[in-house]
């Protein structure tokens, strides 16, 4: 017995509002220059700006912590999936011992595949 093979299925054509570019004054050409250049200012200021932004939050929140903590790391996601370091250790000796913690942390993660309470 013949299998028949499965025709592809037709993929609906979607009508595309494209102009056609090819034949555009040197006034038209540059316009649309101008507004592509307006465009992506306005976007490189609003980046910088959302930038500015997080790296206040990040130094705020760093302030409030290092308050109660002498050294710290923290690690996580913040709401838009961005990953986020922030690290706390003023001194030499406070980056070791936050260096043989996080070590430590790890080891147990590794080895038990959980989040310890304490070290």
């Amino acid at each position: 017995m013949d299998k028949e093979t499965p025709k592809p299925k037709k993929r609906k054509s979607v009508e595309k509002n494209i102009p056609d570019l090819t034949d555009l004054t040197p006034e038209n050409q540059e316009y649309i220059n101008s507004l592509i250049k307006t465009a992506t200012e306005n976007y490189k200021r609003e980046v910088s700006r959302t930038v500015q932004e997080y790296n206040t939050d990040i130094n705020n929140l760093e302030s409030i912590i290092s308050e109660y903590l002498d050294e710290f790391i923290i690690l996580g996601y913040t709401p838009n999936g961005r990953r986020t370091l922030i690290r706390y250790a003023p001194t030499a000796r406070g980056y070791d011992s936050i260096r043989d913690l996080s070590r430590q942390f790890m080891m147990h993660l590794l080895h038990n595949g959980d989040i310890p309470e304490s070290l």
